[in-house]
């Protein structure tokens, strides 16, 4: 019931104040949320549109904090006013202060029907107040006390932010379905933009979010961008690996093709994520690209086998595949017999050259599995042949291998293939005895070396002449049993049969030749070392050979001196003892006699090899018969080397008695050793003079030689003369008579 002192009719304008007051407040609340939240849609979309995040939880972070700022302004401008209490007295203070007329009757008029008369007040002046508080009241019009002037211009301006907002969405729908989508939805929807760019494989195929590498191998990404959309300047490629973290790398577009952009990992091991950014273009970023790796089929087990080619008559070897390269002659076949660590699809053999690629096939068979298992398809097995031609050529041999799942080893199993050519055979040759210059008729002593890797066929001495165009017929050397691999062999080579002349040069060499058949470039061969021999008039090489014996007789001279000057240290010693004891002075008498003698025998060997050296000399020339061979042999060689022998055995009984003489008979024995020098030094003496008698008679006989070859030409010459003028004599001096 209404109060005494407040009528019920003051009462419901104090309620439609309060509601008046109450839809005041709310509606500039709401004012305030329409401008709050139309500037959260703008300022979320300018930084969503700006910055372009293309994490959810990002944009959901954006947004959630625009509805932070809509929800504050909410609280402070629409629910916390409302919250405020509207009391009657707050109400009757509010109509006191727009109408000064009351008087504070109005207030009064409510304390009092709210509080009560107070002790002691008169009641009679309250009641009069309390009417005239609503005769008062009566006449007054609460609604202007509601102010309205800032709900206009909060209005106003909310009704503008809708209308911009409602505007917005009929000239560009599309960007505030966009906002809607992206930060309301959080849906991956992209912004228009400038650059569109696409991650293509090496196959210009679109890179999936997922991408399988094989490992070890290179990944090529193709980055291009599409044809209605602007080209980037450059593209930044983003990557993150376990090992060293996150990476970048600026790529800049492809000489042939500004549009495409090329980025290759090389030989990837581990596996990581990136993604691409140019231009606006972000939309990569919300999709990395995993890689993944998958492990290619390997070799696990690899035997080559070498067949070499059927000339070498050569067996078949076993090499391991845990080397690098092969080395393998020409024209040899080679086995290929391989265990993969997966099953298999397809294997093949690539061989690759200078200008040439072979593929074969190569067979797949079931074998055991490494752990025993079943049975699976990763034995391999294949051959090739290498060229036939004889050169050397490096090849690269790759064993292509493609398991079930279609993953290939393009890096694996590749070896370098060395083809070794048939080398030529090696011949060695070397003269005996002649010297650089030899008669006509000489026989050349060879000594011969020949050896090939496979086989020789052939073994042949040619000689040739300066100053002959056409070469002289070769000599075969000896019978080669075919595939003989080496031989050692003396061979003589006869001047008499080329009827060579004084002064010619000869060139002389020994040629091999190998069993490489004509097929494969052969056959091989090889040349000894040549070697030049002056053809001279046998008269020239007696008289060079007489020098050189004469110049031996000299020498052998002085080694008699020597022999006597041992003898005398001798003789010596043996007269000065007295008795059984060697002084000192004569012990070293007799090792000085010991050492002449070693001296004198490596004289007596020298000349007696350098006379056994023309001795040979003189037969391979053909300069003396066996009568002379036997003469110089018997009178000088044999009785030299006996004599070296006999200087040898002295020195050593010298040197012994030197050194540890006997106990008795020293003066005998040292008196003996005296006579055997001096037997020797006779011989010696011998020796000599039998030099010097066959020097002489070479010498005589040569000149005699000399005279009768001067005198067969002088005849000749005669001869010749007397036939030209014979020739006049018989010439007719009257011609046939003519008819007329």
């Amino acid at each position: 019931m209404p109060h005494p002192l407040i009528q019920n009719d003051l009462l419901k304008k104090f309620s439609s104040l309060r509601r008046m007051l109450r839809g005041r407040l709310a509606a500039e609340g709401l004012a305030w949320l329409v401008l709050a939240a139309v500037a959260a849609v703008f300022v979320t979309m300018g930084v969503d549109f700006l910055l372009r995040p293309p994490e959810r939880p990002l944009r959901a972070v954006f947004m959630l904090m625009a509805l932070a700022g809509v929800g504050v302004v909410g609280w402070r401008r629409l629910v916390a006013p409302l919250r405020v209490p509207m009391s009657t007295e707050d109400l009757a203070l509010l109509i006191e202060r727009s109408h000064a007329q009351l008087g504070d009757r109005l207030i009064s008029a409510v304390q009092f029907a709210a509080s009560g008369v107070a002790p002691g007040a008169s009641a009679e002046m309250v009641q009069v107040v309390a009417a005239q508080a609503h005769a008062m009241a009566a006449r007054i019009d609460f609604a202007p006390v509601v102010e309205r002037a800032n709900l206009r211009r909060v209005g106003t301006a909310a009704a503008a932010a809708a209308a911009l907002l409602l505007g917005f969405a009929f000239w560009n729908g599309d960007a505030l379905s966009r906002w809607f989508q992206r930060n309301v939805l959080l849906a991956d929807v992209d912004w228009p933009q400038r650059t569109y760019l696409t991650v293509r494989d090496e196959t210009m195929k679109p890179l999936g979010d997922e991408v399988l590498v094989v490992r070890g191998e290179d990944l090529a990404i193709n980055v291009t961008a599409d044809l209605d959309s602007e080209s980037p300047s450059s593209v930044m490629v983003y990557a993150k690996y376990p090992s060293v973290g996150d990476t970048e790398a600026r790529i800049d577009p492809n000489p042939e093709d500004r549009r495409r952009f090329v980025q290759t990992f090389r030989s990837v091991t581990e596996e990581f994520a990136f993604y691409v950014t140019g231009g606006d273009d972000r939309r990569d970023q919300r999709r990395k690209h995993v890689i993944r790796l998958v492990d290619p089929p390997a070799i696990r087990s690899l035997t080559f086998t070498i067949t070499p080619p059927a000339y070498a008559k050569a067996a078949a070897s076993d090499v391991s595949g845990a080397a690098a390269s092969l080395s393998v002659p020409i024209g040899a076949t080679v086995q290929v017999a391989a265990m993969a660590t997966k099953d298999l699809q397809s294997a093949q053999i690539i061989l690759e050259g200078p200008g040439a690629r072979r593929v074969s096939d190569m067979v797949i068979s079931k074998v055991p599995a490494a752990s025993g298992g079943p049975q699976a398809p990763r034995g391999v097995s294949g051959h090739f042949t290498l060229p036939q031609e004889n050169r050397p050529v490096v090849l690269t041999l790759q064993l292509a291998l493609k398991d079930t799942a279609g993953y290939v080893n393009r890096r694996g199993g590749t070896y370098v293939v060395e083809v070794r050519p048939d080398t030529a055979p090696v011949v060695e040759a070397r003269k005996l005895v002649v010297g650089p210059a030899v008669t006509a008729e000489a026989m050349i002593p060879l000594a011969i070396n020949a050896r090939d890797d496979h086989g020789l066929s052939k073994l042949q001495a040619l000689t040739s002449v300066a100053k002959r165009k056409e070469p002289l017929p070769a000599q075969d050397v000896a019978e080669l049993v075919v595939g003989e691999r080496s031989r050692r062999v003396q061979h003589v080579v006869d001047l008499r049969s080329f009827k060579l002349a004084a002064d010619d040069t000869i060139t002389l060499h020994v040629e091999a030749q190998d069993t490489l058949p004509a097929s494969m470039g052969g056959p091989g061969i090889g040349r000894s070392a040549p070697f030049e021999l002056r053809i001279v008039r046998p008269e020239v090489l007696k008289a060079e050979l007489v020098g050189r014996q004469k110049a031996l007789r000299l020498e052998f001279l002085q080694a008699i001196g020597l022999q006597s000057d041992a003898q005398a240290k001798t003789l010596t010693v043996a007269t000065a003892l007295a008795d059984e004891t060697l002084p000192a002075l004569g012990a070293q008498r007799l090792a000085s006699a010991a050492g002449i003698e070693t001296s004198v025998s490596g004289d007596c060997a020298r000349t007696a090899e350098g006379f056994a050296a023309i001795l040979e000399e003189l037969a391979c020339n053909r300069l003396a018969g066996e009568a002379d061979q036997k003469r110089i042999g018997e009178a000088i060689v044999a009785p030299l080397r006996k004599v070296v022998v006999r200087l040898r055995e002295t020195s050593a009984a010298l040197t012994q008695v030197s050194t540890s003489p006997p106990p008795s008979g020293l003066r005998a024995k040292v008196t003996e050793l005296a006579a055997v020098q001096d037997a020797i030094r006779r011989e010696m003496e011998t020796i000599a003079e039998a030099m010097e008698k066959e020097a002489t008679r070479q010498e005589l006989a040569n000149e005699v030689g000399i005279i009768i070859e001067e005198s067969k030409k002088l005849l000749k010459l005669i001869n010749r003369e007397g036939e030209s003028e014979a020739e006049p004599i018989f010439d007719p001096t009257t011609q046939p008579a003519k008819r007329e």
